[in-house]
């Protein structure tokens, strides 16, 4: 019963598959015929395009047309889709391996694919402006002939309208030039300009000199300025680096201000900020800003920065290393007699090469 039900299903799935494509065949012959026939005969392109290519000499314009391109490389899809589906099933009857038929069909999918979505949607993106132009133009243009048009029409029964009423246009221009007489009545007078012009110059002139003569007896009254916030300065960690304006912030006034404000603070447990047990003094917050810049990188980029040190450096921290002992410095002891005697002595200047030859010959 499974058996039969199966292939009931698989034979009905088989006809309607087939019945497609009878019709996609017939819409494929029925697109070629009207193809040929346009391009036998004179095809309906738009006035502008049949003006152009008049002005240009040319039957067709040249070059592809993209809404040509996109729907044969979209029915070449599909038909390669379908080709591909029935290959299939022709290969679940038969158990055939791979046909090249079938993989001509995907290559051809992949083609037509690629050219919808790389060539046709990237020209339509790029061209889309362009297009939008030429139509907005198009449109405007043939507004602008149906506006000229229709104000023709208007003009020649206008026309028709005043010889009708001739009589009635003779009375409303009659009463327009009263009009125009009144409203005339009121206009401004031109010789008031000219005398208050002139008095205008004359009190300029004198107010100028009261203002100069009752300047030095007012009082000074300052002027009056905004309120504005504090410049605030940020520091880069960088070496050399300066601050932003000459309003620069101090250390010891920022731990001052720290200490003394009643803010929660994130505070270091006891000790970890004594540095060389005490002798190195204690850690500055522009010295814990410093190591968590270094923490920060190192976390972020995964990397172990390197303690940059010189040969004396080295030498003089393996020598602390080895004469402190129980967190007290013992190296005084081991000292010959060098540190005391150079401490203590007085430096020789430094000799010029002519001193040198002096001394050479004495």
């Amino acid at each position: 019963m499974v058996e039969t039900q199966s292939e009931q299903s698989l034979d009905s799935i088989l006809s309607v598959i087939g019945q497609s494509l009878d019709s996609f065949k017939q819409a494929v012959d029925k697109l070629n015929s009207v193809h040929d026939n346009s391009l036998d005969e004179e095809q309906d392109f738009p006035n502008l395009i049949k003006e152009l290519l008049a002005k240009t000499s040319l039957k067709f314009p040249e070059g592809v047309s993209l809404l040509s391109l996109k729907n044969s490389s979209l029915l070449s899809y599909v038909n390669n889709l379908l080709l591909i589906v029935l290959l299939n099933l022709q290969r679940m009857k038969t158990n055939e391996l791979e046909n090249k038929l079938r993989i001509n069909a995907i290559e051809n999918t992949i083609v037509q694919r690629v050219t919808i979505e790389r060539g046709v949607k990237s020209l339509e993106n790029r061209l889309s402006y362009q297009v939008d132009k030429l139509v907005g133009a198009y449109l405007r243009m043939e507004n602008e002939e149906r506006s000229s048009v229709s104000k023709l029409d208007g003009n020649v029964n206008n026309k028709n309208g005043k010889i009708k009423d001739k009589g009635d246009s003779d009375e409303e221009s009659e009463a327009e030039d009263d009009e125009d007489e009144d409203a005339l009545a009121y206009r401004p007078d031109a010789s008031s300009f000219a005398t208050k012009a002139s008095a205008a110059v004359k009190s300029a002139s004198t107010s100028e000199q009261q203002k100069n003569a009752t300047s030095t007896q007012e009082k000074y009254r300052p002027p009056k300025i905004a309120a504005m916030a504090p410049p605030s300065v940020t520091h880069d960690g960088e070496k050399g680096s300066k601050p932003t304006s000459r309003f620069g912030k101090l250390q010891s006034m920022e731990e001052y201000l720290k200490s003394s404000s009643d803010a929660p603070l994130v505070e270091d447990s006891i000790g970890a900020t004594i540095v060389a047990n005490g002798r190195g003094g204690v850690k500055t917050s522009k010295d814990k800003q410093k190591e968590e810049e270094i923490k920060r990188y190192e976390e972020e980029n995964f990397t172990r920065l390197p303690t940059v040190l010189s040969k004396h450096e080295k030498k003089l921290k393996r020598k602390q290393q080895m004469d402190s002992f129980g967190g007290e410095d013992f190296g005084i002891f081991n000292n010959s007699g060098k540190d005391i005697d150079s401490s203590s002595s007085r430096k020789k200047k430094p000799m010029s090469s002519w001193d040198r030859a002096k001394k050479r010959r004495l």
